[in-house]
């Protein structure tokens, strides 16, 4: 029997001072701090080996990693650095080091239609960092749309079984009276739907409130809804803001919670 783990869902931590060994003009590396803008894409201007350095503002506690919208090839690898400082992460003594790792561990079973991948690393424990680097290495020119860098937040119990896999049309159409359809072109969107029905008061209180008030109405989440490595975890990988805030409903059982989310992703 196949094995599914717990969604993980991360609040991306804003980044700041990005640079990148290379970068085309009109696409410049900060654009991968901008989580609500998946268009905003940093391109290299040359093939191997690139990094990608910045800040987090401050210290942070950090135990993961997402690239989205990568221009991935097969072959191709990363390496995650932190440490508190840019020499520290540029040089051989960072405080967590990844070493290279392959992007893709296990191909997708559909391939995306854009090409892009997104990926994730999870470290063992938290670090405390105020700096960051990553290094790829592949064969063809690399591009990104985002880098997801925070802490994962795994439930303690997994979702209700009535979760749904759906998509949102973002353009519309209206029918005449004699047939005719006019349309309003527009992107299609998926969603990813479902409830947390078994969280704890002290699960509540010390992890999902602080993430309810940080995200609020307009806030981006990631969320990977099975990251079990397979062939489908592309697929269940969802990034964008609530089409609802979060709140908590009371259950039968007392100090018990759930929490419904409902995420519009635009990867």
């Amino acid at each position: 029997m196949a094995v599914i783990s717990k969604p993980i869902i991360v609040q991306p931590l804003p980044l700041v001072n990005i640079t990148a060994s290379t970068a085309e003009v009109s696409k410049p590396a900060f654009h991968l701090g901008r989580h609500n803008a998946p268009g905003l894409t940093w391109r290299a201007t040359g093939t191997g080996h690139q990094w990608l350095n910045g800040e987090f503002g401050g210290a942070r506690s950090i135990d993961f990693l997402a690239v989205i919208g990568m221009s991935a090839a097969s072959a191709m690898s990363v390496m995650l650095r932190l440490g508190d400082s840019t020499a520290q992460v540029d040089g051989s003594l960072p405080a967590y080091s990844s070493g290279t790792l392959p992007f893709v561990s296990t191909a997708p079973a559909v391939a995306p239609e854009d090409g892009l991948y997104h990926s994730f690393l999870r470290l063992p424990s938290p670090v405390s960092a105020t700096h960051w680097r990553i290094d790829f290495q592949q064969t063809g020119i690399s591009e990104a749309s985002a880098i997801v860098l925070g802490r994962a937040i795994e439930p303690s119990h997994f979702y209700n079984p009535d979760y749904e896999h759906g998509i949102e049309d973002l353009g519309e159409f209206e029918i005449s009276p004699w047939g005719v359809l006019d349309e309003q072109p527009g992107l299609v969107w998926r969603t990813l739907d479902f409830t947390l029905g078994w969280q704890s008061e002290v699960e509540f209180e010390t992890t999902f409130r602080p993430l309810m008030r940080a995200i609020g109405s307009r806030g981006v989440v990631y969320c990977c809804f099975d990251p079990t490595d397979s062939p489908y975890r592309q697929a269940r990988t969802y990034m964008g803001p609530l089409r609802r805030p979060l709140f908590a409903r009371g259950s039968r059982k007392p100090r018990t919670v759930a929490q419904e989310f409902s995420i519009l992703s635009f990867i």
